[in-house]
């Protein structure tokens, strides 16, 4: 099943527009190494206060507030960078869909779809972003097990299974003019809030992940590519549903210690 879903990317990488969106997803990832982790909540405490903490090694340390320039422009860029990487290969049929119905215009057509798809993911990094200090005195590692088991749920609930068919869902695009850009802005805004209640969950325990943020990225990255492409994709939510509950317990057995 994963085979397939590999295949199904590569040929969507072959149309050119959909190929420079694939090599925009690469280069984000690269965008990894130099841009801080958006875990901003958990990371950015003083290491002064993190030795006086040693003691109590399992508590978070306090939150720094990310609601001032220019920490938080770089969280959000961080988390736009992230969205890319990670959501990036989900929405490939779709830009290749924008690509064969465009008869005109077709870069400038696939600029329009990601800016109303990337601004709604924007929105819930804000929003993540702002929330995250809140749990500045959680235990981290408890946190981020809880956050697994949440993702757990919400993959077996049919919200979910609703959210992941709109992912598959497409329009008709007009050829061009006015009909045209508000046909892509539609299905951009579609297919955005068809991704963010699909993978919100994912993103959150992304967000909230307290180290190893790379391993993280990747195996996440690669569910959400699995579901999206797989021929059976509630049965593929059901099984990444008992992996996340494993990693939850994993994370739980590491957070006693």
């Amino acid at each position: 099943m994963a085979a397939n879903a590999i295949q199904r990317v590569r040929e969507l990488a072959a149309g050119r527009y959909t190929g420079i969106a694939t090599a925009i997803i690469l280069l984000s990832w690269l965008g990894f190494a130099f841009l801080p982790q958006h875990a901003t909540a958990h990371e950015q405490a003083p290491m002064a206060e993190h030795m006086h903490g040693m003691n109590h090694a399992n508590m978070a340390p306090m939150a720094t507030p990310v609601v001032h320039q220019p920490a938080l422009w770089i969280a959000i860029v961080s988390w736009i960078v992230m969205t890319i990487a990670m959501m990036g290969p989900a929405t490939l049929p779709a830009v290749r869909h924008v690509e064969q119905n465009v008869p005109r215009d077709r870069g400038r057509a696939l600029i329009l779809y990601a800016a109303v798809w990337l601004a709604m993911w924007t929105v819930v990094g804000l929003i993540i972003t702002l929330a995250l200090p809140a749990a500045g005195n959680v235990n981290r590692w408890w946190l981020f097990a809880g956050v697994l088991l949440l993702t757990a749920m919400w993959q077996l609930t049919p919200m979910k299974c609703r959210a992941l068919g709109e992912c598959h869902r497409s329009l008709p695009l007009p050829p061009d003019g006015w009909p045209a850009a508000k046909g892509l802005m539609r299905f951009g805004a579609i297919s955005g809030w068809a991704c963010i209640r699909s993978c919100w969950a994912m993103m959150l325990t992304m967000a909230v992940a307290p180290s190893a943020h790379l391993a993280w990225r990747v195996g996440l990255t690669a569910a959400v590519t699995w579901e999206r492409f797989t021929r059976y994709p509630r049965r593929t939510a059901w099984l990444l549903a008992g992996l996340f509950v494993v990693a939850a317990a994993a994370v739980g057995v590491f957070a006693i210690q």
